[in-house]
């Protein structure tokens, strides 16, 4: 299946004559967001496309992921590992990743609230979540949602405020940001301190 929603991206991209968005390069594009020397954990990164990337600054990055088959293909690099995880709980010290970088995995989790603390739970203070997802109302991602159908457990788009909603915790602020009309990068940055502040969110590009 995830070679079908490859070829529905790439004629969708190749009929309005322009390149998708490279989800790691977008990332290390913007100010701050990973940090040289930055421990980075990719989760649901599968045999390690955009970790490698992603590896060229960070210090280490690990690719998690559920798929033993795919982590076996994670190229050999001497910042990169890889661990196989069940997808709801993470074998990681708390506040342990700089970067925590979720590129089009949310969708197939079928319980997001349960696994979203997990999430939060391994960033570091001054840390962030860095979610890239599909919009759900975009064309691409109607025909994604109708392949999904064929799958056992469909695919669940969330719009950016609906995501940001979900990953906002008492120590983040939440960003939206617009890659283009298919595509958004959705930011949880970790407040220095862990207490006594409310929940917040802003949108930008993206809604």
């Amino acid at each position: 299946m995830p070679s079908v929603y490859d070829l529905v991206a790439w004629a969708y991209y190749a009929t309005h004559a322009r390149k998708a968005p490279d989800p790691a390069r977008y990332v290390l594009g913007q100010s701050g967001w990973v940090a040289a020397g930055a421990r980075v954990l990719d989760y649901g990164g599968g045999e390690g496309r955009w970790a490698a990337e992603l590896a060229g600054r960070a210090a280490a990055v690990v690719v998690a992921d559920i798929d033993e088959a795919a982590l076996r293909r994670v190229p050999s690099h001497p910042r990169l590992a890889s661990v196989l995880v069940d997808g709801h709980t993470l074998p990681f010290r708390s506040q342990v990743f700089d970067v925590v970088f979720i590129n089009h995995v949310l969708h197939h989790v079928e319980d997001l609230p349960a696994v979203l603390p997990e999430l939060r739970r391994v960033v570091r203070r001054r840390g962030r979540l860095v979610i890239i997802e599909f919009h759900p109302e975009a064309s691409l991602t109607r025909v994604y949602r109708f392949l999904s159908h064929f799958r056992r457990h469909p695919c669940i788009f969330y719009a950016p405020r609906a995501l940001a909603t979900l990953v906002n915790g008492a120590t983040f602020r939440v960003e939206a940001h617009g890659l283009d009309e298919f595509q958004y990068a959705l930011v949880a940055s970790r407040e220095e301190s862990d207490g006594g502040l409310a929940d917040r969110t802003k949108t930008s590009d993206a809604t």
